[in-house]
Order: C-alpha cells, then structure tokens, then sequence
C-alpha cells in the first residue's frame, strides 16, 4: 500500500486536533503527518511538540488561512498520495485504507472523499455540484430547503444524494480528502487569493478542467465535528468582508465580468429581505451574531454593484 502524507493546519484547536492526530495510528508505514500551526496561542504547537514528536510542525507566526497554509506543507510532500484534514476530524478505523484503494483502482481520479459523520452519528452531506447562477438563486429564494429532494431546485449541496452509494462528484468537502500529487502538481496548489472560501471549489474546477475525477467513497467514514474550525471567525466583520471578496474573486477568475455582476444581482435579491430578518433578529435578540449579519448584509448591499477584484 502506498505511504501518504497527511496535513493538517490548526489554529486555536488543541484538543480538537489531539482527538485527530490520536486516530491517525493507522497509517501505511513510512507515512507523514504534518501539521501547520497557524500562530496558535492556546499552545497548539507546544502540545504538537510534547506529545507527537513524529509528527512535522511547521508553526507560523502569522496566520496564513487555509489555502497559504496547506501550500506550505504541499510544498514539502514527497509521497504520491496526501490526505487533507481538518483539525476537527477523527479518522474511522479502516477508512485510510479504503480511501488509497479507491486512488489505485480509479487513476482517472484526482481525488476521492469519505462519508462525513457528525458526532451523533448521522450522514453530514459533503458531496456538492459547482456553483451556478441558477444554485444560487435557488439558495437566495429558499427552494433548496423548500425542495431538498428535487435536484433541478437544488443550491451546490446535494442534499437529494442519501451519501450511501459510490458516485462521481463535481467537488467534495475539504475537511477530509485524499488527493493525488501527480494532479496536484498539474494544476497547481491552491488559490492563496481564496484565502478562506472557495478555495478548494477553485482546486476541485481546476482539476475538472483537466479531465481528473473526484469520487465519493461511502465505505470510508471520518467523523467531521463540523465547523469548529472556522467558528472562531463567524461573528467577526473581517471574516464576513473576506468571506465575501474571496466569491467575487472565484467568480471573476473562472467565469468573468458578466458572470460576476449577475451573481451580484441574485445576491440583491436574496439580501433584501434578509435584512430585514437580521435586523429584527438584532433588536429582539440582542445577538451579536446577528447584528454583525445585519451589518454585512447593509455592508454586501452597498458594495454589490461596484466590488469585485480584478
């Protein structure tokens, strides 16, 4: 069986990322772990140095997000195949070995991703089709959680897939995938542009384009705690602002100027009224969370006709 590599950048999740390295005892002799610390101050790199010290720590001094960060360590990797985790997963037994076998008997595969668990146990959809114009409208007038079983009113989430069979996908959710270096190498790293959002959609277009596959794998299970990752974010201003330039860059690098400003304009019409529900939500609640949506939202509806990156 080949060895791989694994990386997994962490920032502010010391005992998330312990539970994830703790289930990486599995792995095909002569492997890698690494971790990229992304200036941590819960003493991350510090647990990663005392009590794994197997495991490669590149520990940065500022944080570089998802996409500089893992180019750091793809930079560094050597083996064939390397598995991309979030710090907030726990790997099932047998799904390492799983994940390999469906690389080798798939070479037309690029990548090829678990079945997402969340701690309770049940299906977290991680399989999605790219975004369009229409998956957009579809997510700005509520259809897909209107209509979750019809696929024509489906957002990029295919929530009409039950996860339980084998299928080919347009791109699969970045908290667990296993992706080989030979593809990687032809198209690139990540978008360091897509700092936050987007950028494995941005790699997985990429290796569409180049006629590579991406292929969900049932049979291989990882337990996905779901967004701890970038929680410590949700309530920020920057986050929201970044979150927001980063779709208009994806937009604007893959499909071009009018693509962009007619996404612009779905947006309008999805931000409208929900500005007016964060604004109730601000008053009645007293939620920071939701004052800070109703900020972006007023911010997104200012700058929608007149931002974009070039």
């Amino acid at each position: 069986m080949n060895t791989i590599s694994v990386i997994i950048v962490t920032y502010n999740q010391r005992r998330l990322l312990e539970k994830c390295l703790n289930s990486l005892e599995a792995l095909p002799a002569g492997s890698e772990i690494i971790v990229v610390d992304n200036a941590s101050v819960d003493g991350t790199a510090e647990m990663v140095e005392r009590e794994y010290p197997g495991v490669i720590l590149i520990r940065n001094e500022v944080n570089l997000r998802f996409a500089g960060a893992n180019n750091q360590a793809l930079r560094r990797v050597r083996n064939e195949y390397v598995l991309l985790l979030n710090n907030d997963t726990e790997v099932m037994p047998g799904a390492v070995e799983r994940l390999i076998n469906a690389l080798e008997e798939n070479p037309d595969a690029a990548m090829v991703g678990p079945q997402l668990l969340n701690p309770d146990g049940s299906i977290q959809p991680s399989c999605h089709k790219f975004p369009t114009l229409w998956t957009h409208m579809c997510d700005m007038l509520a259809l897909d959680r209107v209509f979750p079983g019809v696929s024509m009113c489906s957002s990029t989430t295919m929530l009409y897939f039950d996860h339980q069979s084998v299928r080919e996908v347009d791109h699969l959710t970045a908290a667990a995938v296993l992706v080989r270096m030979e593809a990687l190498r032809q198209i690139g790293f990540f978008d360091e542009k897509l700092t936050i959002y987007y950028n494995d959609l941005d790699l997985s277009l990429r290796l569409k384009r180049e006629d590579w596959k991406s292929i969900f794998i049932p049979e291989a299970q990882i337990l996905h705690h779901g967004g701890q990752t970038a929680i410590q974010l949700r309530t920020s201003w920057d986050y929201f602002v970044e979150q927001q330039d980063n779709i208009y860059y994806y937009y604007l690098k893959n499909h071009g100027r009018i693509v962009l400003f007619l996404y612009k304009v779905i947006l309008l019409i999805g931000m409208l009224p929900r500005l007016w529900f964060w604004t109730f939500s601000s008053i009645m609640t007293k939620d920071s969370r939701a004052t800070v949506q109703k900020h972006f939202t007023l911010w997104t509806l200012r700058h929608l006709l007149g931002h974009g990156k070039d």
